[in-house]
């Protein structure tokens, strides 16, 4: 890096920095020759600074401008009035440098100048005054002052601005009027001399614009000149208009440009209110650009190999396509792909007549084509090749541009012998561009090699560029890792010699090229205060964290240049001389209070440039930030905005092929505020619905999750500015983000989206097996880039059978055309990429139709006959990934002549129905060619790596049923070679891409040993006794898949947004996923709820839970906001926004029309649940039956007194059927897939910050583990799943030095693993698998005891045939079983009956729940989750018919059957309060008594449990509270009585069986009662015991208990689903226990669950002015009914004289307010 660092001519630092010494050791007596005076030796110590490296030696620093009285760094520096002027246009800056620590320290330096007499000012006063003069306005309409073709206007508030020198500041003058133009007016236009822009020259000055779509200032006709009406973009500055054409333009000079006569966004500056209009001829550019040819080819055309076995023709077929000439890759720097003309011609006189005569044929042939763009290629026959006399011949092009200039190359090459040189040729053009950071990759290519030869490569550079060994580089590729030794600009000359291995008679062929260093932008970022912010405080903005990708922050030099724009501009920012501070800190801005305009947006931009070396062109990005100072008098909401960017993408602008993720975080007094999207560069961003999260309690948390999609960011803008709006009590603030943008590739040759048009495909050959598909890739443009890369490649069915595509790359480069091989027969799918330097990519593809083969086409015979050690030992990696394709066709067609459908396998792990022979064949292929394909790609280039697995990957699919374990074995460490090496090689995110990793599962696959899945534990067991070889075998699978599949979840988590969606990869047997978390709000009230999901089509489960999730939170928002319903809402939303008066009349209305429509809507949304299970969900079927329900709910009939009653009674007829079961076909899609919640808060979510998580699913394990475990695995443990693990990776350096740590309480993971014949009679749970060790430890009594409990069983789901379980640790878990029994329940004795309830307001709250658990024997209720998932929590549900329930609108079904459960509760607690009271009761304690509600055990009504008070504990009129939940399951019912008059509230709690619940009373506030209820699981039926009792009175008892304490029992980890929790009678000598006796069979209903919390955290019932019960709320249920029922009329009750039924559908979390008064209850 000369000129911009001294570091290597001092000797103390470069001793420092290469690691020999150090300043830490105080060296104190060196000595060193001194420089400066000859023959004396200096002896002191360590100077860094000094050139000799001790003190008192040479200063050494870079060259130091000289300082004078006026000079400055800052504004400090200057006197009054006065600022530091930098003349940034300076060829070389004065700067001023020096030496601290080692390292230069430069900083430039200024000239103190008044600000009056700035260059800067007087523009801007120019630009104030809008280019024209003052003039005082006549009654005529004249004026004087103004020019004759100007008139004197009078403009409202007219003023001109002036500089005061008293005060060296601008002020304003007023005036009468201002002289414009008569009419406004374009003047003249003209190209640019880049020709990427017109410049059209106004008669006046215009109002400021900044890129808008030129379609709002041209007509329709002129804007298709200019690229289309939005993808053309328009600025304005004084008085010209700049419009930057699009890709598609097709302006030429002397077409004329139309501006649009009305509604133009083109106005006048003095005013606004007249528009220019007018016509102008455009004229071409002065000093118009000259394209850049490049021409490409073979170097030499050598004669056909004599060998033509089959061998031959079919490996050679790609390098059986004729030679051609291709200039494709010139490029025209206006950014046109379309050219004027393009001639051929022979350069010179060389070559033999004949040949010069076969050429000048072609010639002529290839310009007599009509269009240019088509004569690109100079293409030569079959025969015109073959015929061609030896010699050496010079070839012509010449390319004409749009714009008329031209230019030409010359190509040579030679016609050779069999003893000629081999034609060696580098791919590309002779000069190249490489970028620093990314490294540099050279590739050449050769033409046949007959058989029997093998190349030898060698590179070196002619300059002696250090980079490449003095001896050279032997490999056919050649790749020097980033950071490479060398400089912006600087130009490297390579040559390559290929010879033929052994052939000393030969003389070797050589190619040259010229590469030139291009250095990476910087990394320009600006913090700083951004939307409304208050106008009070010091502005600070910083981009000290900028960075220069190609160094490090040591040794970067960036300077800053900034600049303020105000959305009124030419209006100044600044005024005078005082404009903050951006000199004592480099890189920092400061801008002290009112310094700037408040109620003004103010833009500030900083440009940040790096040092570069004399001559090179400048590096340098830009960034922005928005804000606008407003006053703190009216508390206007406030928030930030910023870019959601994967710790890969975050230093880089984004990517406008990937959808862009906001997160807006609202300040926590405002989080209640609704917001709205704005954009002036993205269109139809206010259509996009923003994910809202919520607290842990369901209320808003101000943090929202905006995507936007691809499809709607501009691809010819360089930033896009988001607004969120933020509207809360009236008043509204703004949160903003500038986000950088890098624009795809786009296809120039189509006004669509349609990208074929810039694919060129012709079949050479159209016949399998030896098709050959010639492709060359044309029109493709970006903006940003000259130099693309090309992907070329077959887009194939995923190889794991699931819906979709995958692609499978053949070629990668920048050479522009391929020739690709293994075109199955049929219609194969040939695609193109175009790729920039970034990484963002745009593709089109073509269908090519390939004809079947000859009736006696033998596949086997060909493959027999491919000599495959030749192949294997040329060491050219095109050749053998040509080869690798072609092959590929053969062992697929083999393949599939083998019927490997069937699921046997032979030993080998071969299909048992192919012969040995095709095994053998099939096999040993595979292992040469992986093997071949390995040798030939140097695997620390990514892009190798990534080509080369391809290839096999293409190879093992194709061989699927015909690999050996050998085979195997090779595949397996191909895997681990590939992406070990890339690893290694310094891969992150951007290298490993999606379809990499897509590839390395496909290689597991292939590579799973020959264990059948359908093999028993113990045949499993007996196999690896008889051949312990497998066992090993199937160890060595295991650890490598394990170590792969979390190497791939590091890598993608690396590419996942914060908050995002997950990505996930796999093919059948394996799956990964990987997320980056977000962590929400901070400290003690931070938070992570994250769900993940691998599997077969976890992608697609993944789109319907996150749209539907987000979707619904945005029409809730909706429905609050407007305070009306909307068609297509949950009918429980819409109720809820109806007035009261009309809510009345709704739930009242009882007419034979509502209960049919409510019946049939019923009928067709549980239709449409079990279809969503089966995977065939009709959205739109769903909405409008969710309609008629809405239409019914809003009929305004007229209802009778008893309306009310017979409604729920109709209601209840319309669901008296019992629901339908879950359909078994949800099961199998959930079996498929493996989830993992995360559930973090507090210290652990911070610790979350920067960590991505990784879940692997590995199915193909199933019968692979049991295989390696062997011996180790005990005999009565049996495994019933597969392996999932979980990982974590710190994504970014923000990120702590370990993962969270997890208490398994509020912070969790929660796995739900699919299984298999899950016994529901033994004691199961998950257990971690350690690779290191082979061994199993969980808890189960028949595995070895671990130190901590890895895992806690929670439940069994019959319905998704899932287990989950709570884990604190990453790891590998596998469910396993063990002898164990489950225990069966207690039988409880029954306590005496209950006191009848007195007389007072009763109010029954009950909540369905999502989902309907099964409460059959076979289907035991499990135990709770953690207390991390209770009800206060969010919750996640993955079932197939869960997630039709909550998405599609299954709500609509759980509404009514919550009528026939209420009644039916009602029915229970009057037949509960006609009894007795108890005997024996204790006035002075709590005491229990047991509901008992009228139904059988599948009904799933449990007992209640009722905690009673003293009488008279509190007194008359004060508020009595109960409340209760049901640990982990978020459900309860709570009955609020008083006891008696006087009497505090008591509370009755149904419990869901096998789950502990609390209840409990609050006395006046000054004492309290609790009490803990649980129901019990079926005890399961003993091996050969009698069989189920099928009368009410034969079922097993229900039990219910009550304690005098509130805490919930803590289930064991060892109980299983079918376990009842451990009771809590033991816990308590209070605790009473009694049978249940269901009085009658009933259809099985859910349990109660509580409904959610309102804004104010309660359901108040208005009782009188001086007494309320309240019924607490809880936010874990989606919806809920809640009936408040007075059961006889009261005195305290005055406005409900006669019992009334009042019902009020409720969604969760809204924000409806308590009531004020009765008339508000609802």
């Amino acid at each position: 890096m000369q000129g911009t660092t001294q570091i290597a001519a001092r000797a103390g630092q470069m001793c420092a920095q290469l690691g020999v010494c150090s300043t830490a050791l105080k060296c104190y007596s060196l000595t060193a020759a001194s420089i400066n005076t000859p023959r004396t030796n200096l002896t002191g110590s360590l100077d860094l600074c000094a050139a000799e490296g001790v003190t008192g030696g040479k200063k050494v620093t870079l060259p130091s401008a000289s300082t004078t009285a006026s000079s400055c760094r800052s504004r400090s520096d200057c006197g009054s009035g006065q600022v530091c002027y930098f003349d940034t246009s300076a060829a070389v800056k004065p700067r001023v440098c020096g030496c601290e620590a080692g390292n230069d320290v430069c900083y430039d330096i200024g000239t103190c100048v008044s600000y009056c007499d700035l260059n800067s000012t007087v523009t801007q006063l120019e630009r104030l005054n809008s280019g024209i003069s003052t003039c005082t306005p006549t009654d005529n309409g004249s004026g004087t002052g103004c020019a004759d073709n100007e008139l004197c206007v009078q403009v409202a508030n007219c003023q001109r601005w002036q500089c005061n020198a008293a005060s060296q500041s601008l002020v304003p003058v007023s005036c009468d009027g201002k002289c414009r133009p008569k009419d406004l007016k374009p003047l003249s236009a003209k190209i640019s001399d880049d020709g990427q822009s017109v410049v059209v020259t106004l008669n006046a000055y215009a109002t400021k614009l900044s890129s808008v779509p030129c379609g709002r200032i041209f007509d329709a006709a002129s804007s298709a000149l200019l690229g289309g009406a939005s993808a053309a973009m328009c600025s304005t500055s004084d008085n010209t208009l700049t419009a930057k054409m699009g890709p598609t333009a097709k302006l030429m000079p002397g077409n004329s440009l139309t501006l649009l006569t009305s509604t133009s966004a083109l106005v006048g500056q003095v005013d606004s209110t007249l528009v220019f209009t007018g016509s102008v001829t455009v004229d071409s550019c002065t000093a118009c650009v000259v394209p850049k040819v490049a021409l490409a080819g073979p170097s030499a055309i050598t004669t056909p190999c004599t060998d033509s076995s089959s061998s031959s023709s079919l490996l050679q077929a790609a390098g059986a396509v004729p030679p051609s000439f291709d200039a494709s890759l010139s490029y025209d720097p206006s950014g046109r792909t379309t050219w004027s003309n393009v001639q051929w011609s022979l350069a010179d006189s060389s070559g033999s007549a004949g040949g010069r005569a076969t050429l000048q044929a072609a010639i002529d042939r290839t310009n007599a084509v009509s269009s240019p763009n088509s004569r690109l290629v100079l293409s030569l026959m079959t025969t015109e090749a073959n015929s061609l006399p030896e010699s050496t011949y010079t070839l012509q092009a010449t390319l004409t541009s749009w714009l008329g200039t031209s230019a030409s190359k010359t190509f040579s090459f030679a016609k050779t012998g069999d003893d000629a040189p081999p034609a060696v040729k580098i791919v590309g053009p002779a000069v190249q561009t490489f970028r620093l950071s990314s490294g540099m990759r050279v590739s050449a290519a050769v033409g046949q090699v007959c058989s029997g030869r093998t190349l030898s490569w060698l590179w070196t550079s002619p300059s002696g560029w250090s980079a490449i060994p003095e001896a050279g580089s032997s490999a056919q590729q050649l790749y020097v890792a980033a950071p490479v030794a060398a400089v912006h600009g600087q130009d490297i000359v390579l040559r390559v010699n290929v010879s033929y291995a052994g052939i000393s008679s030969v003389a070797a062929g050589t190619d040259t090229v010229t590469m030139t260093a291009v250095g990476a932008a910087p990394s320009a970022k600006l913090s700083g205060p951004s939307g409304d912010v208050a106008d009070d405080t010091t502005l600070v903005f910083n981009a000290t964290t900028s960075t220069d990708p190609d160094t490090t922050r040591d040794l970067q030099s960036l300077s800053y240049t900034w600049d303020c724009k105000r959305e009124d501009y030419p209006a100044p920012c600044f005024t005078g001389a005082d404009q903050g501070d951006s000199t004592s800190s480099p890189g920092v801005w400061q801008l002290a209070p009112g310094l700037l305009t408040s109620g003004v947006l103010h833009t500030i931009t900083v440009t940040v440039s790096k040092a570069v070396s004399q001559g090179a062109s400048p590096l340098s990005a830009t960034a922005s930030v928005s804000f606008k100072p407003r006053s703190t008098a009216l508390p206007f909401p406030r928030g930030t905005l910023s870019r959601q960017c994967s710790a890969a993408e975050c230093a880089s602008p984004h990517n406008t092929d990937k959808d862009l993720t906001l997160m807006l975080v609202m300040e926590s007094q405002f989080r209640e505020a609704t917001v709205t999207w704005s954009s002036a560069e993205i269109d139809g961003i206010a259509g996009v619905n923003a994910t809202a999260a919520t607290l842990t309690d369901g209320s808003p948390s101000g943090t929202y999750l905006l995507t936007i999609p691809s499809a709607y960011l501009p691809t010819n803008l360089a930033a896009a500015t988001i607004t969120a709006k933020m509207l809360l009590n009236g008043l509204d603030g703004s949160a903003m983000v500038t986000v950088p943008l890098n624009s795809a590739p786009a296809c120039t040759l189509s006004d669509t989206d349609d990208n074929s048009a810039c694919l060129s495909v012709e079949l050479t050959s159209s016949t399998f097996p030896t098709a050959v598909a010639s492709v060359r890739a044309q029109g493709w443009s970006d903006a940003q880039d000259t130099q693309l890369s090309y992907e070329f490649g077959l887009r194939v069915a995923r190889s794991d059978g699931g819906s979709g595509t995958e692609d499978r790359a053949q070629q990668l480069g920048v050479i522009s055309s391929a020739a690709l091989v293994g075109l199955a027969q049929g219609n194969v799918t040939v695609y193109c990429c175009a790729i920039d330097s970034q990484g963002s990519r745009t593709c089109g593809s073509s269908v090519a139709v390939i004809l079947p083969p000859s009736a006696d086409f033998d596949a086997m015979s060909s493959l027999s006959s491919v000599d495959l050690t030749q192949l294997s030992e040329s060491g050219d990696q095109a050749s053998i990934i040509q080869a690798a394709a072609q092959i590929s066709l053969l062992t697929a067609y083999m393949a599939a002549s083998s019927d490997t459908g069937s699921s046997s396998k032979v030993a080998s792990g071969a299909s048992a129905k192919a012969s040995d022979s095709a095994v053998q064949l099939a096999s040993s292929t595979a292992t040469t060619l992986v093997t071949a394909i390995l040798g030939a790609t140097n695997l620390d280039d990514a892009q190798q790596a990534s080509l080369a697995l391809s290839s096999i990957a293409t190879t093992v699919s194709s061989s699927a049923g015909l690999l050996n374990d050998a085979a195997k074995s090779t595949v397996l460490q191909a895997a681990v070679s590939i992406l070990q090496g890339v690893v290694d090689a310094g891969g992150s995110g951007s290298t490993i891409s999606s379809t990499f990793c897509q590839h390395i599962t496909t290689l597991l696959v292939a590579s799973t040993p020959s264990n059948s899945s359908s093999a028993t534990t113990a045949a499993l067991r007996l196999r690896q006794e008889v051949a312990s070889s497998s066992a090993a075998t199937s160890l060595e699978w295991v650890k490598q898949t394990l170590s792969l599949t979390a190497m791939m979840a590091d890598s993608l988590g690396m590419q996942a947004t914060p908050g995002g969606n997950y990505l996930t990869v796999g093919a059948s047997g394996v799956y990964v996923s990987a997320a980056a978390l977000s962590v929400q709000g901070s400290g003690t009230s931070a938070s992570v709820t994250y769900t993940i999901r691998a599997g077969v089509n976890a992608a697609q489960q993944q789109y319907l839970t996150s749209s539907a999730s987000s979707k619904a939170a945005a029409r809730r928002r909706d429905l609050l906001q407007l305070g009306e319903p909307m068609v297509g809402q949950q009918p429980q939303q819409v109720l809820l926004q109806l007035p009261a008066e009309r809510r009345r009349r709704v739930l009242g209305t009882a007419s034979a029309t509502a209960t049919a429509a409510a019946a049939a809507t019923a009928g067709a949304v549980a239709a449409a649940a079990t279809a969503a299970a089966r995977g065939g969900a009709s959205y739109g079927s769903v909405s409008q039956e969710q309609q008629r329900l809405l239409q019914v709910l809003r009929e305004d009939t007229a209802a009778p007194e008893n309306g009310s009653k017979r409604h729920h009674r109709q209601l209840l007829e319309a669901t008296s059927a019992p629901p339908p079961a879950t359909p078994t076909s949800s099961s199998v899609s959930n079996s498929s897939v493996a989830e993992a919640q995360i559930v973090l808060s507090g210290d652990a979510a911070v610790s979350a910050i920067g960590y991505s998580v990784g879940l692997s699913y590995i199915t193909a394990a199933a019968s692979e583990l049991p295989a390696a475990l062997g011996s180790g695995l005990p005999t009565n443990v049996t495994l019933r799943s597969s392996l999932v693990s979980f990982t974590w990776k710190a994504a970014s350096s923000d990120a702590a030095a370990s993962p969270p740590s997890l208490d398994g309480n509020s912070s969790y993971i929660l796995l739900r693993i699919p299984v298999t014949a899950y016994d529901v009679t033994k004691v199961g749970t998950c257990v971690l698998y350690d690779r290191t060790t082979n061994n199993l430890y969980g808890n189960l009594t028949d595995l070895q005891p671990s130190t901590s409990s890895p895992a806690t069983f929670i439940k069994y789901d019959a319905a998704s045939g899932s287990v989950n379980c709570r884990i604190t640790t990453a790891g590998a878990y596998v469910v396993a079983q063990g002898s164990e029994a489950v225990a069966a329940p207690p039988v409880a004795e029954s306590p005496p009956p209950p006191a009848a309830p007195p007389a007072g307001l009763v109010a029954e709250i009950g909540v369905i729940p999502t989902t309907l658990p099964d409460y059959s024997s076979k289907n035991p209720v499990a135990r709770p989750p953690p207390p991390g998932e209770s009800s206060g929590r969010k919750r996640h549900y993955n079932k197939a018919a869960v997630a039709a329930g909550t998405v599609i609108g299954g709500v609509a079904l759980i509404a009514l059957i919550a009528a026939y459960l209420v009644i039916q509760r009602k029915r229970a607690l009057a037949k509960v309060a006609a009894e007795p009271p108890a005997a024996g009761g204790d006035s002075s304690s709590p005491t229990s008594s047991l509901r008992q509600p009228a139904a059988d055990r599948s009904s799933g009504i449990v007992p209640a449990v009722d905690v009673d008070t003293p009488a008279g504990a509190v007194a008359t009129g004060t508020t009595a509270r109960a409340s209760g939940a049901i640990a982990g399951a978020g459900s309860s019912s709570i009955v609020v009585r008083p006891a008696s008059a006087g009497a505090a509230a008591g509370s009755v709690v149904l419990a869901t069986a096998g789950i502990a619940a609390t209840a409990s009373a609050t006395l006046g506030g000054s004492s309290s009662a609790a009490g803990t209820a649980a129901a019990d699981a079926p005890t399961p039926q003993p091996a050969g015991g009698s069989s189920r009792p099928t009368t009410p009175s034969q079922q097993p008892p229900l039990v219910a208990s009550t304690t005098a304490t509130a805490k919930a029992s803590a289930p064991s980890p060892r109980n299983e689903a079918s376990q009842s929790p451990q009771s809590p009678a033991a816990a308590s000598p209070s605790t009473v226990v009694s049978p249940f006796q269901p009085a009658a069979p009933s259809p099985r209903l859910p349990p109660l669950l509580t409904i959610p919390r309102n804004a104010a955290g309660n359901l108040f019932v208005r009782r009188s002015t001086d007494s309320v019960s309240t019924a607490e709320l809880s936010p874990g249920a989606e919806h809920a009914l809640a009936f408040i029922t007075p059961n006889t009329p009261s005195t305290a009750v005055e406005d409900m004289q006669s019992p009334t039924v009042v019902t009020a559908i409720l969604p969760r979390n809204t924000s409806a307010r308590a009531p004020a008064s009765c008339e508000d209850q609802e």
